[in-house]
C-alpha cells in the first residue's frame, strides 16, 4: 500500500522528464506502513543497464571496465553485484589488464565486500606481482577480511605473515599493515594478529621490527586497558629490539602506560636500565628517555600530592584532640568541656 499523495512530489526524473516518486527525493522511496524500501528507476535508465549487460562477456576489457564503472555510478546494487564476475574474470590478463581491473575493483569492495569473499584465492599475492598490483590485492584482501569464514580468514593472515618476512621492504611494510588493518577490522581475529606482530619485534630486519611496533602501537592506543600486558611483554624486549625507531616506539609506549597501578609501574625501573647507557643511544631513542623521564617524575610528583591530601587530617578529626587542634590550628581552639570556643 503506497503512501497518500500528500506525501508524493514532482522531481525531475532521466534524461529530464518528469517522474512520479514517493517522498524522499532520488530513486527510492519507502513505505510507511511496513518499513519497505523500493527502488522506482526511471524506465530509460532500466533500459540503459539491462541494455549494456551483454556487453560483461565482451573480450576487451575496457568495455567490461566500462559496464562496470557505469553500474556504479548510476545503476543499483543489484546491478552492480552482476559486474563482479567479469571483472574477477580479468585478472587472468595481462598484468596491466589486472592492474586496471585490481583499480575498478576496489571501490566495488569498498561497496560490497561480501560479494568478492568466494573469490579470495585471486587476490593472493605472487611473486611476480608488481608493485601496483600487490599494493591494490593487499588491500582487497583487507576489505573482505571481516566478513570472511574461518578458513578464509586463516588462509589470508598466513599469507600476510609470509610476505611481512619477506626481502622486499615495501611489501614488508605494506603486509605488516595490512595485518593491523585485520586487527581492527575483526576484533575477534585482534589476539592472533597482535601475537604475530609481537613476533617481529625481534626480527634482525629493522624495517619489519619498526613497522611492526608502529601497528601494535595504533592497536594498543584503541584499547589501552587491555595492552598493558603487552606494554611489559614489550619492555621486556627492549634489549633486543635494535633499530633505533623500534626502541623508541617501545620507550614511548611504556611512558604512556607511566600512569598506571602506581608504584608497581615498570617505568621507573625501566628509566633506570635505559640511563645505564643513555650516551649510546640514537638520537631518536634518546629523546624518548628524556620524555619518559618528564612523565615518571610528574606522575611521581601527583601521587605524593594525593597522599598528603589524603594523609592530612581535617579540623573536625583534630577537634577530637585539643593538644593537636592547638598545634596545628592556632587560631581556633575548641573546649569541649566547657561548650566554650575560644580564639586566640
Amino acid at each position: 500500500m503506497l503512501p497518500s499523495t500528500d506525501k508524493e512530489c514532482e522531481v525531475q526524473g532521466y534524461y529530464g522528464r518528469s517522474s512520479r516518486l514517493l517522498w524522499g527525493g532520488g530513486a527510492q522511496a519507502v513505505t510507511e506502513t511496513e518499513g519497505e524500501q523500493i527502488i522506482i528507476l526511471d524506465p530509460d535508465l532500466v533500459l540503459l543497464l539491462n541494455g549494456i549487460k551483454p556487453l560483461l562477456q565482451s573480450r576487451n576489457s575496457g568495455v567490461v571496465v566500462a559496464v562496470a564503472r557505469c553500474y556504479v555510478e548510476i545503476g543499483t546494487p543489484e546491478y552492480t553485484k552482476t559486474a563482479i564476475g567479469p571483472l574477477i574474470a580479468l585478472l587472468r590478463g595481462a598484468q596491466d589488464i589486472e592492474q586496471i581491473a585490481l583499480y575498478n575493483i576496489v571501490p566495488v569492495c569498498l561497496a560490497h565486500p561480501a560479494s568478492f569473499v568466494k573469490y579470495a584465492s585471486h587476490f593472493l599475492v605472487r611473486a611476480t606481482d608488481t608493485a601496483p598490483v600487490w599494493e591494490l590485492k593487499l588491500e582487497v584482501l583487507t576489505l573482505i577480511f571481516p566478513h570472511s569464514p574461518p578458513q578464509t580468514k586463516s588462509l589470508i593472515l598466513n599469507e600476510l605473515e609470509h610476505f611481512s618476512r619477506g626481502t622486499n621492504k615495501a611489501l614488508v611494510r605494506e603486509a605488516v599493515r595490512a595485518i593491523g588493518r585485520c586487527a581492527q577490522g575483526d576484533p575477534a581475529t585482534a589476539s592472533r594478529c597482535m601475537r604475530l606482530l609481537l613476533g617481529q619485534i625481534t626480527s634482525l630486519d629493522g624495517t619489519l621490527a619498526a613497522e611492526s611496533l608502529t601497528v601494535i602501537r595504533h592497536l594498543i592506543q584503541l584499547e589501552p586497558q587491555a595492552h598493558v600486558d603487552t606494554v611489559v611483554r614489550l619492555a621486556k624486549n627492549l634489549d633486543s629490539a635494535t633499530d633505533p625507531h623500534a626502541r623508541a616506539t617501545i620507550i614511548w609506549l611504556v611512558g604512556e602506560f607511566s600512569g598506571l597501578n602506581g608504584e608497581d609501574n615498570i617505568a621507573a625501573d625501566v628509566l633506570r636500565i635505559l640511563l645505564k647507557d643513555f650516551a649510546n643511544e640514537s638520537e631518536v631513542a634518546k629523546r624518548q628517555i628524556v620524555l619518559l623521564g618528564a612523565k615518571v617524575y610528574l606522575h611521581h610528583i601527583n601521587r605524593e600530592a594525593e597522599n598528603e591530601t589524603q594523609s592530612e587530617p581535617t579540623l573536625e578529626e583534630d577537634s577530637e584532640n585539643p593538644l593537636r587542634l592547638a598545634l596545628l590550628h592556632p587560631r581556633t581552639t575548641r573546649y569541649r568541656d566547657s561548650g566554650i570556643t575560644c580564639y586566640c
